[in-house]
């Protein structure tokens, strides 16, 4: 596979929030070296909702399965809080159960 050089422009700052150690590393890994985001991680929907009254961030990626707060449950709070950042949820199960 044929990686791209990260860009030369200013870094988005992503916040990543996965339960699962291994999946959170590598999304991490790519996310920066392939894109030079710059990428904080955190393992938990509420150690992100933490990170998001302290930092601002340009988007928000997270897993839509996690066992403490889904990420459904994570967008549906960051919206009620008023935090319109972009937000992208990415899941491992099957369309229609997720739908």
């Amino acid at each position: 596979m044929n990686i791209p050089a990260p860009p030369d422009s200013p870094s988005l700052k992503i916040l990543l929030v996965d339960d699962e150690e291994i999946v959170l590393k590598a999304t991490c890994d790519y996310l920066v070296t392939c894109f030079g985001f710059d990428v904080d991680i955190t393992e938990s929907g509420e150690l992100a909702l933490t990170m998001l009254a302290r930092t601002q961030y340009d988007a928000i990626i997270a897993d839509y399965d996690m066992d403490e707060m889904s990420g459904l449950d994570l967008l549906s709070t960051i919206r009620k809080n008023g935090d319109q950042t972009p937000f992208i949820m990415f899941t491992g199960k099957g369309r229609e159960e997720v739908v």
